[in-house]
């Protein structure tokens, strides 16, 4: 049995997709570093030099980029221009991340809800039982 792993195509270099990004922390799939740990390493010590940035931590597997940073000294657009300018892609700091983004406030208000219901209606359940106990 032939247990070589067959590397997929080489990606295009200019790929790169925002993945997701809140202050402080950005995540960017960059099609030029997976599978390519030599660009992979370029890419976090080219990231770490700039200023505001608090680490670069490249995956070669997924081809993604995790960057945290100090949104006071730096900010998305530098950070993806300097990826750009390095030759690692051409992700925009208008492009929306991809994934679906969550609404916290609303998941939480309908979470609270059912929480209440739930709550409501095993209280109303054992009251009921205890009421029928006690007329037995």
């Amino acid at each position: 049995m032939n247990f070589d792993r067959t590397l997929p195509h080489t990606p295009n270099a200019a790929q790169a997709q925002l993945r997701h990004y809140v202050p402080g922390r950005l995540r960017v799939k960059l099609a030029s570093i997976q599978w390519n740990e030599a660009r992979a390493f370029t890419a976090e010590r080219m990231l770490r030099k700039l200023d505001g940035i608090q680490s670069a931590s490249a995956n070669t597997l997924t081809g993604s980029v995790v960057v945290h940073f100090d949104p006071r000294v730096t900010h998305v657009a530098a950070i993806l221009a300097a990826l750009a300018a390095n030759g690692f892609g051409n992700a925009k700091p208008t492009d929306p991340p991809a994934g679906k983004r969550v609404n916290r406030d609303a998941f939480a208000t309908r979470l609270a809800d059912k929480f209440a219901e739930k709550a409501l209606e095993t209280l109303v359940e054992r009251c009921s039982l205890a009421l029928l106990a006690a007329l037995i």
